[in-house]
């Protein structure tokens, strides 16, 4: 497999990062170690199971909740599909190896995608100015993932803490969402623990 290159090393500098702190919300990137996605059609869920269960993931799963197996994560992002992220590269080929090709696909996307994750006390007020959801905890707790876009990327938000969100998005899109963010962070005028109005 070839080793994976970030895209946002040029904006991962030390004093970027205590800057989008100064603004209650620290920005950076999590490695996507495997990446996978498990498409079918006439019956979709029989085409998936055996690569669910090598994963430890019970079922498709829901449009808003993430499911956990060993080691992975899941995203039911569509009727006929789910995407996967992985810690053991092996694990996760072995698993869309098991994909019935009959009547379903299984694609390695590890290298589409990038993570940025987003911390800090103001996390939700800077998501809510450049996303149309609601952040709040209680519309949007931990566990639930969305998709949508932001600055007319498509991305997938998931929130992991109730102070942490990771951001899925396109690799060839990850700098300029990326300086999007940064951005808004920086000039939303919100210091630690303050609220938009």
């Amino acid at each position: 497999m070839v080793d994976f290159r970030s895209a946002l090393a040029s904006r991962l500098k030390p004093e970027a990062i205590s800057a989008q702190g100064n603004a209650g919300v620290t920005i950076n990137e999590t490695l996507v170690v495997a990446m996978g996605q498990i498409t079918g059609w006439a019956d979709f869920e029989t085409a998936a199971a055996p690569a669910l269960s090598l994963l430890g993931v019970d079922g498709l799963g829901n449009y808003k909740t993430v499911q956990t197996g060993e080691d992975c994560v899941t995203y039911r992002t569509a009727p006929d599909r789910i995407l996967i992220r992985h810690s053991e590269p092996e694990v996760l080929t072995k698993a869309l190896a098991a994909v019935d090709r009959s009547i379903g696909t299984a694609l390695e996307l590890s290298h589409s995608r990038c993570c940025i994750s987003l911390c800090g006390p103001s996390v939700e007020d800077l998501l809510s100015r450049v996303a149309t959801l609601d952040f709040q905890i209680d519309a949007f707790p931990v566990g639930n993932f969305a998709q949508t876009d932001i600055h007319h990327v498509a991305v997938l938000i998931h929130r992991i803490a109730s102070d942490h969100f990771d951001l899925l998005v396109p690799y060839t899109w990850a700098v300029s969402t990326f300086d999007f963010l940064s951005d808004n962070a920086l000039c939303g005028g919100l210091h630690p623990g303050e609220k938009t109005q």
